[in-house]
C-alpha cells in the first residue's frame, strides 16, 4: 500500500444521497499486488478495486487485501448473472427479496456479513467465496457493514 494518506475522492468517487440522508464520503487509497499492478483499497472493508479508465466511472471490485497485505483477486461468477440467478430463485419461490431479507435481518437494523451469508447460501448455494463478497459490496452502499433495505 502506498504511504500517503487517504484522500478524498473525486465526485466519481464520492457516492452521497439526497433527501436527510447522511453523505458518505468513500476513502480510498492506493495498492499494489505483487507484480506492481495498480489498484484501489479501501481501507475500511479491506476491499480492493480495479481503477477506472475514466474519471466518471465507478470501480469494479477486483478483490480483498488479507491478513498479510497482500491483494487477493477473488473468483466469481459473472456479476450480472448472479443477481439473475437471485431473481430467478426468488420468482422460482414466489418470494420478494424484501420478504426474505426480513427474515435474515432478524430484530437488527440490518444485514450483517454472518445474516448475508446464510441468506445467500440459503438461496444460492453454490457461490463462491468471491461471489459472497461480491454480493455485500454491492449491497452495502453506505459502506457501514451492513445491508440496509
Amino acid at each position: 500500500m502506498s504511504s500517503h494518506e487517504a484522500s478524498r475522492m473525486p465526485a466519481a468517487y464520492s457516492p452521497s444521497q439526497g433527501g436527510g440522508v447522511q453523505e458518505y464520503q468513500w476513502q480510498l487509497t492506493d495498492v499494489s499486488d505483487a507484480s506492481g499492478k495498480q489498484y484501489l483499497l479501501d481501507p475500511a472493508t479491506k476491499v480492493v478495486f480495479f481503477k477506472p479508465l475514466r474519471s466518471t466511472d465507478w470501480p469494479k471490485v477486483y478483490g480483498r487485501l488479507d491478513e498479510k497485505g497482500q491483494v487477493v483477486a477473488m473468483e466469481r461468477k459473472n456479476e450480472k448473472g448472479l443477481f439473475a440467478a437471485l431473481d430467478a430463485k426468488l420468482k422460482a419461490q414466489q418470494l420478494r427479496f424484501k420478504d426474505v431479507y426480513d427474515e435474515y435481518r432478524g430484530s437488527k437494523e440490518g444485514l450483517d456479513p454472518p445474516a448475508l451469508l446464510r441468506l445467500l447460501v440459503h438461496t444460492l448455494p453454490d457461490l463462491t467465496q468471491g461471489d459472497l463478497m461480491y454480493f455485500q459490496v454491492m449491497l452495502d452502499v453506505d459502506g457501514d457493514g451492513q445491508v440496509s433495505y
